[in-house]
């Protein structure tokens, strides 16, 4: 696949429009469905506009690359496994229910890895999809940002609240990732007990992690 990281898919079309966004997500259901099915070195363009049922133009329309679409199909995946709804967070009560529910999405996280390992290991390899790391990495700081606001709205102490505290987060599970894809391991709740370990001393203890 050739690759460029000078547009993506949020970049390059209106996501408020409602007929671009249905558009864009079902161009990305069919790059996770054909590349579970396939080499992801094999993936093509023209394949997976068939599969979306949608003209080459319009995929152009939204990525500049196949590269760039498969790293964000993939990585906005493994990002919404971390989600933790307004509604779950205002009633944790505490900074440990709030952990909590996190851990609960980093064991969701871990168990697509784990289920689609190979497609992630060539993702994560040096000769992947350019920029999916990047593009991971990116996703997972926006949603460790949520949870490091909702924690300091909890009465945690966070330093470095305004960025760097969530930057180092994603930036650490997403290596945790990395390897964990690179392996052959398949304990899903010791594989998050392990990454919570590394967590800094500020994140409730409770066995947690932050939320992707």
């Amino acid at each position: 696949m050739s690759s460029s990281a000078s547009r993506s898919g949020r970049a390059a079309a209106d996501l408020s429009e409602p007929r671009a966004l249905r558009t864009r997500e079902r161009i990305l259901a069919a790059i996770r469905e054909a590349a579970v099915d396939s080499d992801l070195d094999r993936l093509t363009v023209s394949a997976v506009c068939r599969l979306a049922e949608v003209h080459r133009v319009t995929f152009y329309g939204h990525w500049s690359s196949l590269s760039d679409a498969v790293a964000d199909a993939f990585a906005e995946l493994v990002d919404s496994l971390a989600a933790v709804s307004g509604t779950a967070i205002a009633e944790a009560g505490s900074p440990e229910r709030l952990a909590r529910l996190y851990a609960a999405a980093l064991v969701d996280q871990l168990a697509e890895l784990r289920e689609h390992r190979a497609v992630y290991r060539a993702l994560f390899s040096e000769n992947g999809p350019h920029g999916f790391e990047s593009v991971l990495r990116g996703a997972m700081r926006e949603r460790a940002q949520q949870a490091v606001d909702a924690l300091c709205d909890s009465g945690i102490d966070v330093p470095g609240r305004g960025g760097e505290a969530a930057a180092y987060l994603a930036a650490g599970v997403t290596a945790s990732f990395a390897h964990f894809v690179h392996g052959d391991g398949e304990d899903l709740d010791g594989t998050a007990r392990i990454i919570a370990a590394q967590l800094p001393s500020w994140w409730p203890a409770a066995g947690t992690h932050p939320a992707g």
